[in-house]
């Protein structure tokens, strides 16, 4: 009788010893899980941190000099005056272009003029044209202007002095007499500040006429 309470003494040990073992190991797993967790939260937050540094992460006193969290323009090509532009995708003609706003542009209410904004968009169908290789100076040389028809403006929020603006001028379709755009202006934060669309048409310099738009332009539209 004492050895059959004796073995069944011993089997409910070795149970306990079973389950303390399973317990242990869910318990480790656990720890490693957290750990992990842990770990991951600890390098996303380090990578949000440091986004956004101009020179190394650390300096000489291991501190982050420069760091913000600023949203920068992404890798984008530029050109010898200094803008930026995207490359063509899907079909949609467009470019982006990158200005600070000066103090002569801003009004006395301490923002940007709003008849200021028809320069920027100027600006914009500028570069877009020398992102296709063409600028205005070569096109008046071979005689043809593009006077503006028609200009519309929504005011979303203002510009102020020192804020860098980024002007997006996509073309609206392909050009015939008339050459559309359409426009979106953001600042530095991202906020949208101005949308817009123009109107210009293609004149002769010499006769005053309309015209069709020219075989260069369209040659360079279609090898997009």
């Amino acid at each position: 009788m004492m050895m059959l309470e004796k073995i069944e003494k011993n089997k409910k040990e070795l149970k306990n010893k079973k389950l303390l073992k399973k317990l242990r190991i869910k318990g480790e797993r656990r720890n490693m899980l957290k750990k992990m967790i842990k770990h991951i939260f600890i390098y996303t937050t380090l990578c949000i941190l440091f986004v956004g540094c101009d020179n190394d992460v650390f300096g000489p006193t291991n501190e982050c000099t420069t760091c913000s969290l600023e949203l920068e323009a992404p890798d984008l090509p530029m050109d010898e005056n200094g803008y930026y532009h995207l490359d063509f995708s899907n079909g949609d003609l467009q470019t982006f272009t990158k200005l600070r706003v000066r103090y002569a542009e801003t009004d006395q209410m301490g923002v940007v003029y709003y008849g200021n904004y028809a320069q920027y968009l100027e600006q914009g169908r500028t570069e877009w044209l020398r992102s296709l290789g063409l600028s205005y100076k070569f096109m008046e040389d071979n005689h043809v202007i593009l006077p503006v028809v028609n200009l519309n403006v929504d005011y979303k929020y203002p510009a102020k002095y020192d804020d860098v603006i980024r002007i997006t001028t996509t073309l609206k379709k392909i050009p015939s007499v008339k050459i559309e755009f359409y426009y979106e202006i953001h600042n530095q934060e991202n906020k949208l500040l101005v949308t817009a669309t123009t109107t210009l048409v293609f004149v002769d310099s010499v006769t005053r006429k309309l015209m069709k738009a020219p075989g260069y332009l369209l040659e360079k539209l279609k090898d997009l």
